[in-house]
């Protein structure tokens, strides 16, 4: 009986040395690399973002509620959001690709943007918004402001 009570107190300072030390430090942003545009037409355009992520901490984290508005020369074009979760391997940098897609039917301004926009090969990006990160029942919602002059490749 005094055993059982001893293997639930070990196992209780256990979860809480655990849980202490999986503090979420903050994910790094870098500056969006690319944007790729895998598809063009009257009314839509479909295009990949590659923004490079850095995760910082000792464990995998898994990102999910990706939630980021896209600017292009100061004109919102979409909200992005992400269907599938994105796993972050411990201590890793890499680029990741964010898919969106804009359509513009219908809005006269969008449509004007994206002709001289897909024109000049360049333009000012802008994307602001958050994601949620987390491991086990840990999570942390982290958020992003970046701003930097980017290339569209088709």
């Amino acid at each position: 009986m005094k055993i059982k009570k001893n293997y639930n107190l070990i196992g209780f300072i256990l979860f809480l040395f655990i849980a202490c030390s999986c503090a979420i430090h903050p994910l790094k942003f870098g500056k969006v690399e690319n944007v790729n545009i895998s598809k063009s037409g009257k009314s839509a355009l479909k295009a990949d973002i590659m923004l490079p992520i850095e995760n910082p901490n000792f464990f995998k984290l898994k990102v999910k509620n990706v939630s980021f508005h896209v600017m292009l020369n100061n004109v919102e074009l979409a909200k992005l959001k992400l269907d599938n979760d994105l796993i972050l391997p411990a201590h890793s940098q890499d680029t990741y690709d964010f898919p969106f897609e804009l359509d513009y039917s219908g809005k006269v301004t969008s449509l004007l943007s994206g002709a001289s926009i897909l024109k000049e090969g360049q333009a000012d990006l802008k994307i602001e918004g958050s994601l949620k990160g987390g491991i086990w029942f840990f999570s942390k919602t982290f958020s992003i402001k970046e701003e930097s002059k980017v290339h569209l490749s088709k």
